[in-house]
């Protein structure tokens, strides 16, 4: 595959579905079951963690234009650079880009968006940097603590510091500025959304344990399958899913609860790819890829994939 070939050109069409070739996965395609593009399915994949990350790096490395290596072939080392950044409102943000050792070529490159709660850049360095070893460049930073906390947030705050990075990263003369996106996990795609409808510099998103609804639909069912997994009977769930949240929403300590991400979505133009581990009992898997594929059909958008990762806890 060369550099210029995109996830399409490596894919082919067996009258009902796409199929993968086996070099690309390195599994046999008959004997998986594919997930066509624009729906939604399951495929059988091995268990673990590092099977959804080496699906999506062998995904995206084919969908952004990255020769994928062989198997046996050697990581690139990475390095890192210290960046700082004005995200909105003015505030002052750091991070880090990391990056392959100079090529004199222009790469792919990945604004990472972290989920919920404000762990700091290392939280995502592990994924950057094997990003980073298959050719593609990646920035990850704080997030910002100024209208940021437990009792106190706004996507579309958030989106403009991740639209600030994007242009940062596109600046840089070994980014190719026509295969430049944003990866975002969990609350981070409540942003990414939002952060393409701002900017046109994002040229596609992907999405690892996307919520396709409300943050106070979402907590409910978080609590309920937590508790129901762990034996506990009907009455405390049902107190925290109407009783509780209700209280917190009604005295303002749940902040933007009542976020709906589907106009967001409805008007995305970029291409996705949103996957969920089949075992993730935080964002919904079923029902918010119900939900994300119909906003997204609702505003025409045909180049979607919806994955499950068989296997792979949340």
């Amino acid at each position: 595959m060369t550099a210029s070939a995109s996830l399409w050109d490596v894919m082919h069409f067996d009258g009902r579905n796409w199929i993968r070739p086996r070099w690309l996965t390195g599994v046999d395609p008959r004997a998986d079951r594919r997930a066509p593009f624009g729906r939604i399915s399951s495929n059988g994949r091995p268990q673990g963690w590092r099977v959804c990350v080496g699906w999506l790096l062998a995904i995206l490395l084919a969908a952004v234009g990255v020769p994928v290596a062989p198997a046996a072939a050697e990581p690139e080392p990475v390095r890192t650079t210290d960046v700082t950044f004005v995200g909105g409102g003015g505030v002052i943000l750091h991070g880090i880009v990391v990056a392959p050792r100079p090529s004199g070529k222009r790469r792919p490159a990945l604004v990472m968006l972290e989920g919920a709660g404000n762990r700091g850049r290392q939280e995502l360095q592990p994924a950057a940097e094997a990003f980073a070893r298959r050719g593609v460049i990646t920035l990850i930073y704080d997030k910002r603590k100024v209208g940021y906390s437990i009792l106190r947030r706004n996507y579309n705050l958030l989106a403009d510091d991740a639209v600030a990075a994007v242009a940062l990263l596109a600046t840089r003369r070994d980014v190719d500025p026509s295969r430049l996106g944003l990866w975002a996990q969990s609350e981070g795609a409540y942003v990414a959304p939002l952060a393409c409808r701002q900017s046109s510099a994002v040229k596609f998103v992907i999405t690892v344990g996307a919520v396709g609804v409300t943050p106070a639909v979402q907590t409910a069912w978080g609590y309920d399958q937590f508790l129901r997994h762990a034996g506990v009977g009907a009455g405390l769930p049902y107190t925290l899913e109407i009783t509780a949240l209700r209280t917190m929403i009604s005295a303002g300590l749940f902040p933007e609860a009542n976020f709906d991400p589907a106009p967001a979505w409805q008007q995305l133009r970029q291409p996705v790819l949103a996957e969920w581990g089949e075992f993730d009992r935080v964002a919904l898997p079923r029902e918010s890829s119900t939900a994300i594929t119909e906003a997204l059909r609702r505003g025409g958008h045909t180049r979607y994939t919806m994955r499950f990762i068989s296997g792979v806890p949340p």
